[in-house]
């Protein structure tokens, strides 16, 4: 994977991890407020588990150079949560309605906002700053 290709896949994990931070973005969206975005709950997972290859966890983002052992410190929790969610309700079928007001959706979002909040603080880049800035400002 070349420099380019790194950086084009970790704005999309920065992008996804916004997404599953904000249950305001998550309601909007869900709506179907956004063009070209993630618009519904399955999407959004897999938009994380298998467009990033993040079902074994952050492995080979680390050997990549993708993440580093900060951010998969912070973001580790999440991501096993979010995995015995999704599992949890595989088999259910619930609506993006349901499942944006289940308890156990909006503690995990909470999480991930906590993650979210730790994360800004040690972003690499100047870029990446900006980067998450705009995004916040263009979607809250």
């Amino acid at each position: 994977m070349d420099d380019k290709q790194k950086v084009a896949l970790r704005k999309r994990w920065i992008e996804t991890l916004f997404q599953f931070s904000h249950i305001e973005y998550q309601k909007q969206s869900w709506a179907g407020q956004y063009e070209n975005h993630v618009n519904d709950y399955t999407e959004m997972v897999c938009s994380y588990f298998d467009d990033l290859n993040l079902d074994d966890g952050y492995l080979k983002f680390m050997e990549d150079g993708l993440t580093s052992d900060v951010e998969v410190n912070i973001w580790s929790s999440f991501h096993s949560n979010l995995n015995a969610y999704t599992s949890k309700i595989e088999n259910m079928k619930p609506s993006d309605q349901e499942i944006i007001k289940d308890s156990q959706w909006i503690e995990l979002t909470n999480l991930a906002k906590l993650s979210w909040d730790e994360f800004k603080k040690n972003l690499r880049s100047d870029a990446e700053k900006q980067m998450v800035s705009d995004i916040e400002k263009q979607y809250l």
